[in-house]
C-alpha cells in the first residue's frame, strides 16, 4: 500500500486540489489525522473558501470546524475509492469531530471533486 498523508503526499495533492474550480460556496477548515502510517500519525489541514480548497498544508490547522480521524488504510481505500467517506464513517472506521454537518453535507461535492482529482495520480 502506497502511504498517503505523509508530507510529499500533502505537498502533491495541495497542489492538485488547490487548481481545481469552485464546487459550491461553502467555506470550511478540516483538520485531518491519518494514524497507522510509517511516520505515525499525520495532520494536515485543507481550508476551504466559497467552494474552492484555498490551503492545503501539513500540520495543525488553527480553529477547525472538524476534525476527520482516520487509518492509513482507510484513506488509502477511500483513495482508490473501494470505500466511499460517508460508507466508511457509518462503519466507523473514520470519525469526525465537531460539525458533523459541514464535512458530511456542505464539503461533499468539493470532496468529489477532490477525490477524483487525487484519485487519477
Amino acid at each position: 500500500m502506497t502511504e498517503v498523508a505523509n508530507e510529499e503526499w500533502v505537498r502533491t495533492a495541495g497542489e492538485a486540489v488547490k487548481s481545481l474550480p469552485a464546487a459550491g460556496d461553502i467555506d470550511a477548515r478540516v483538520q485531518y489525522i491519518v494514524t497507522g502510517g510509517s511516520d505515525g500519525k499525520q495532520l494536515f489541514g485543507v481550508v476551504v473558501s466559497e467552494g474552492t480548497v484555498t490551503d492545503f498544508e501539513v500540520g495543525k490547522l488553527s480553529d477547525p470546524d472538524c476534525k476527520v480521524s482516520l487509518s492509513q488504510e482507510t484513506f488509502a481505500e477511500i483513495l482508490g475509492g473501494s470505500v466511499s467517506p460517508e460508507v466508511a464513517f457509518m462503519s466507523g472506521s473514520l470519525k469526525v469531530e465537531g460539525d458533523h454537518a459541514i464535512w458530511l453535507v456542505g464539503l461533499r461535492r468539493v470532496r468529489t471533486q477532490a477525490l477524483r482529482a487525487l484519485s487519477s495520480d
